[in-house]
């Protein structure tokens, strides 16, 4: 079968839709069938290679208290016609199939069996909440309809209401074993590994503030620091005028090194590993001293109401130092 997975973010930029995409797309393949990612041109990603065709241009935009991607072109029709005309797929899979304007001309065009997965989870859209009636047109072409958890599907439900099966983003364990974890950081000192984009809605700077606390009640710990984002200067800033001891900022980093991060806080004598992005709180393995998910609803639905999982509120330090803190008496996910 002739596959396209359509992302709306740029591809291979990190990110919780990416990373989906490429595991669908190696297991796809594995399984004998012939697929391809269509994404768009953004930065160093200029022109099509290999297995990956591009599709006009993609801009981050703010949304959601997040960043997102805008692609646009000014000959979007012409390329989309002429390229499901060349590759003749027997199926589309979109992901996050309204977010403007690349799934949309793919949708508007396919003539294909059409699948959407839906990722996102918020309290409200308004961009859904105003747009509704004219993307219904483009929810009628939807043949099969996925949600990542049960909350991914309330939110889009409430807009398109419709037949959605929860599948939610799966974890290749194999990734795990043996993995070396960073021998710097394994010196007897409790690690707070924080997986995250660096924005308002993943919550770093009340991570930072629990942190600030933590420090200042005499724990003595590390927090850790995988990502990027808007925030970032804000992050750096508040680090440098506190003073604050203890945090390593590692920037992004590949998925082999984020995997090795992990592993790092997972002996006996370290304790916590904390993670703000979507799909992480799921991808600890099993020796896992302590994973505590902090972002949402859809965060909580991957994780265990059990002793092996603490949550906190996003926008409360207090509750952020209280669940880290308690990570120090051993708790185990």
């Amino acid at each position: 079968m002739k596959i396209g997975l359509v992302t709306p973010y740029i591809y291979p930029v990190p990110g919780g839709v990416n990373a989906h995409v490429r595991e669908l797309y190696e297991n796809l393949v594995v399984r004998g069938h012939d697929v391809r990612i269509i994404s768009s041109t953004h930065g160093p990603q200029k022109s099509s290679e290999g297995d990956i065709i591009r599709l006009g241009y993609g801009w981050s935009v703010p949304t959601n208290g997040s960043v997102g991607t805008l692609t646009v072109s000014h000959r979007y029709g012409q390329l989309v016609e002429d390229m499901l005309d060349r590759e003749r797929f027997d199926l589309l899979h979109f992901h996050e199939p309204f977010v403007p304007f690349l799934s949309l001309q793919l949708l508007r065009f396919s003539t294909s069996v059409n699948v959407a997965t839906f990722h996102a989870y918020s309290g409200q859209s308004l961009s859904y909440e105003f747009g509704k009636r004219m993307l219904q047109r483009f929810a009628r072409k939807l043949h099969g309809r996925i949600a990542v958890s049960a909350a991914a599907m309330h939110f889009i439900e409430r807009y398109f209401p419709g037949d959605y099966k929860v599948i939610p983003n799966g974890v290749d364990l194999r990734d795990f074993h043996d993995v070396a974890p960073f021998a710097r950081w394994r010196d007897g000192t409790p690690n707070i590994l924080d997986i995250g984009r660096f924005e308002t809605r993943k919550g770093a700077m009340y991570l930072l503030k629990a942190f600030r606390q933590l420090r200042r009640e005499g724990l003595d710990c590390r927090l850790l620091m995988i990502g990027a984002g808007p925030q970032e200067r804000e992050v750096r800033r508040y680090i440098a005028t506190r003073r604050l001891q203890g945090v390593e900022l590692l920037g992004r980093v590949s998925d082999q090194d984020k995997i090795r991060a992990l592993a790092t806080v997972t002996p006996p004598e370290v304790t916590i590993a904390l993670a703000r992005f979507g799909t992480e709180p799921s991808k600890a393995p099993a020796p896992a001293s302590m994973v505590t998910s902090s972002v949402s609803v859809a965060s909580s639905s991957v994780t265990r109401a059990d002793s092996d999982r603490w949550s906190c509120t996003t926008r409360r330090p207090t509750s952020t130092r209280a669940t880290s803190s308690a990570g120090s008496n051993g708790f185990v996910r």
